[in-house]
């Protein structure tokens, strides 16, 4: 029997999120999957290395803040990647380490 992992309740989303990894340049759109306090699932169409460095800069949802959606800057390890080469997509498991709300502008 499968053994469940996760440390903390997954809520889906299909927001737009912004993904950088390690000290590379630009930084890209990714599409959040689903998130929990402890980590998250994304999709990209660009290739992440497993145990690479990432940030995320991402809306908490309501649901996981107990009020308003929160703007958060995340980092974390790659703990999963998973190829689907038909779509050119790739399937990314986050491990958050720490996170910061950023500011509204």
């Amino acid at each position: 029997m499968f053994k469940e992992r996760r440390r903390a309740q997954r809520f889906p989303s299909s927001q737009a999120i912004v993904v950088s990894v390690g000290n590379q340049d630009e930084p890209w759109v990714g599409i959040l999957e689903n998130l929990s306090i402890t980590g998250a699932c994304l999709s990209t169409d660009r290739p992440i290395k497993l145990h690479s460095g990432v940030s995320l800069i991402l809306v908490l949802p309501p649901e996981i803040t107990h009020g308003q959606g929160l703007r958060v800057w995340c980092v974390g390890t790659v703990v999963r990647v998973v190829s689907e080469p038909k779509e050119g997509k790739s399937q990314i498991a986050v491990d958050f380490q720490k996170y910061h709300v950023v500011p509204e502008a």
